[in-house]
Parts: C-alpha cells; structure tokens; sequence
C-alpha cells in the first residue's frame, strides 16, 4: 500500500504548477498534520484568491483542496475563465462546494448547489459563511433524478451514491421541473453513480440554447454502458466533448475521450471568446 507521502508526491509531480511549488505543496501538508496534532478542529487558509478554505480533518477533500490548490486544474480553470458576474451555475452533487466556491468567489456567479448529505451541507454552509458569499450561493438538500418524488435509498443504492444514507426518505426533483427564473450557463454534475437518472430529468433543459457547457464527473465504479449513455445523450443535444488548457488558454475536440471528468461545451465561438477575454486567476501565485 503506497504511503500517503507517496501518493502526495506523485500528485504534486503530476502537475507542472504543482512540481514548481512543491516546497508549498509539502508545506502545506505538514502545516496541516502539526495543526491537528495540537489539536485544532478546523484552519481557515487562503486558497483561489478571494476564496478562504475552511479545513476540517472530517471532510479529506477540503483537506486535498488545502494542499494542492486546484486537484481537476483543467476543468476548474476552465470554469473559472468561463463564467461571468451574474452567470449562473448548477453544482450538481456538491459535495464539500469546492466547484461552487470557485464559481461565486473567483468569477461571481450565482450558483445553485444541491447536496442531499446533511454534514457535507452543513460544512459547505459553514465555507460560505466564511467568504461571505451567502448572496451568490443557494444549497438545496434534494436529490436531483429523473422526477419529482420520494426516494429511500438502500445499502445497495448506498453502495454507489455514498452521500444518502440508506433507509432515509429523500426527496428528489428534476432539473426539468423546476421553475427557475433564469436558465443555467453552466452545470457540473457528480451524482455519484446516478448520473444517468440525472442527465434523462434534465432532457429539456439540454435543449435550452442558453446552457452552453455540461462537466460530468463519473464515479470510479459508474458501469461503462451508462457512461457512455450519458455522453451520447449529451452529445445528441450539440454538445462537443472537449479538452481545456488554461495554461495555453487553447480548448480542443477530443470526441473518443474517456475520462472521469467529461467536458461538454456547443456554441464553440462563444465559449472560446469567454475563454481568450478572461481575468486570469492565481493558483500558488502564478496567473492562469
């Protein structure tokens, strides 16, 4: 089994950013093990400027995201360099808020967040309290599926969408049967397994002209048909499967491309001007 170093450094190597501060990296690292050991519960570090991480030893990815910064560089840079003031965003499956945080604090975008795990809500309300970013960011506890009803979920289910607890009435929705005042630029989802139910309660709102980029972060044990499911439903819609460097500020086609973070963007002359004509933002002090 590797060592956690191992694995910290083999992250760091990875990424070019990374490698350049890997005496940040590691500091960051061990900052972190000494805080706990004198028994802090909880740091409150910088991260993305403006952005104030809250980090608590319970929730590994605020953890991750404390060390390394950015842990999907091409996919949260290129949602940073993509959204606007007064755009919104959907976080699908929120988790701790790491996409949501970025996209009201780094580029001011109203976000839309739904996490049905209570402590996970509960932290990610505790990190937007923190940045003051209450105006920008609404967290909605329900369950995104094909419809509106009641779900229990059970250990089988549980198995694949670790964020519900099994056996507890959930109520889920649609993003096809909400009535929202603006249609989203935007939206991520990381459904944990479900992305499937998902992606067929949104057909509708894949037809919308406005919605210009989807990002799918696929669970490791997602089956393969569904995955490919999924992509085909999207693509079916005008959507490109697309590679982004926001170093080189380039976006390309890759359409056999099989990742677990999947990006989808249509209307490529709009995307690509947003891309090219926005603010750069600081990762370990350097300007993507």
């Amino acid at each position: 089994i590797e060592s956690i170093y191992v694995k910290l450094l083999k992250k760091t190597i990875s990424s070019p950013t990374l490698r350049a501060n890997i005496h940040r990296v590691f500091g960051r690292y061990l900052y972190w093990k000494w805080s706990v050991r004198i028994g802090k519960k909880r740091i409150l570090a910088d991260h993305i400027p403006p952005l104030q991480l809250v980090v608590k030893k319970e929730f590994p990815s605020s953890i991750r995201d404390y060390v390394f910064g950015l842990h999907a560089e091409s996919e949260m840079g290129f949602m940073m360099h993509f959204l606007r003031k007064d755009d919104f965003f959907v976080d699908i499956g929120a988790n701790i808020g790491t996409y949501s945080l970025l996209a009201a604090a780094v580029s001011e975008a109203f976000v839309l967040s739904f996490e049905p795990d209570d402590a996970r809500r509960e932290f990610f309300k505790d990190q937007v309290t923190a940045n003051a970013l209450a105006p920008l960011i609404f967290i909605d506890g329900r369950v995104v599926s094909t419809k509106e009803e009641t779900l229990i979920f059970s250990e089988q289910s549980v198995s694949k969408n670790i964020y519900v607890e099994a056996g507890v009435p959930r109520i889920a929705v649609s993003m096809d049967s909400l009535e929202l005042d603006k249609t989203p630029i935007m939206v991520k989802i990381d459904a944990k397994g479900y992305d499937l139910e998902v992606v067929q309660g949104m057909r509708e709102l894949l037809e919308h002209d406005d919605l210009k980029v989807v990002l799918c972060d696929f669970s490791d044990d997602i089956e393969e048909e569904v995955k490919n499911l999924v992509r085909e439903i999207i693509r079916s819609k005008g959507f490109k499967v697309c590679a982004y460097d926001p170093k080189q500020r380039s976006l390309k086609e890759v359409p056999d491309q099989d990742k677990q973070l999947m990006l989808f963007i249509r209307d490529w002359e709009f995307v690509e001007q947003r891309l090219m004509l926005a603010k750069p933002f600081k990762w370990y002090n350097k300007e993507l």
